[in-house]
Parts: structure tokens; C-alpha cells; sequence
């Protein structure tokens, strides 16, 4: 009888260091797939900041781009104003005074 005892206490004991063992894999399990997702979305948010990154200074440039032509435009429509008043500014000029002066001219 002890001896059918002993063997049910043996395989109970063993049982038990089994479902020890599956428990604690299980808890393994979970804390690797935790890890791996935490990898995972690293991962993704690396991803996610090199391609913002990217786009942040594409869109840099274009905007360097956009502004270069705009200073050219004003430079040349400055130049413009410029070339057109040493042309003219002595005409308008003598017209003021006339008007002003209700002068003939």
C-alpha cells in the first residue's frame, strides 16, 4: 500500500514540477513576446523619425528653392525701380516743381 502511495505522491511531485515548468515558459514566453514587440515598435518609431526626417528637409530645400527665385525676382524687379528712376527722376522731378509752382512747362 505505501508503495502504490509513494508512486502517487511520485507522479503527483512530478505533475506538479511539470506544471511548474509549463508556467514558468509560459511567463517566458510572454516576457519574449513583450520584448520583441517593444523591438518591433522601436523599430517603427525609427522608421517612422528617419522618414519625417527625410521629408523635413526635402521640403527644406524646395523651400530654400521657393525663396532663392523669390530674392532673385525682388532683385530684379529692384533693379528695375532702380534703372527706371535714374532714367526718369529728373523729369519727374521738374513736373512736381511745375505742378507745384503752378509754373508752365
Amino acid at each position: 500500500m505505501n508503495t502504490i502511495v509513494n508512486k502517487l505522491l511520485d507522479v503527483d511531485k512530478d505533475a506538479r514540477q511539470m506544471l511548474d515548468e509549463a508556467q514558468q515558459y509560459y511567463e517566458r514566453t510572454l516576457t519574449e513576446l513583450e520584448d520583441e514587440k517593444e523591438q518591433l515598435r522601436a523599430g517603427y518609431a525609427e522608421k517612422a523619425r528617419l522618414h519625417i526626417q527625410a521629408l523635413e528637409s526635402e521640403q527644406a530645400d524646395e523651400v530654400e528653392e521657393v525663396v532663392a527665385r523669390v530674392r532673385e525676382r525682388t532683385a530684379a524687379l529692384l533693379e528695375a525701380m532702380e534703372d527706371r528712376y535714374d532714367q526718369f527722376h529728373e523729369e519727374w522731378e521738374a513736373t512736381l516743381v511745375q505742378r507745384t509752382l503752378g509754373t508752365p512747362g
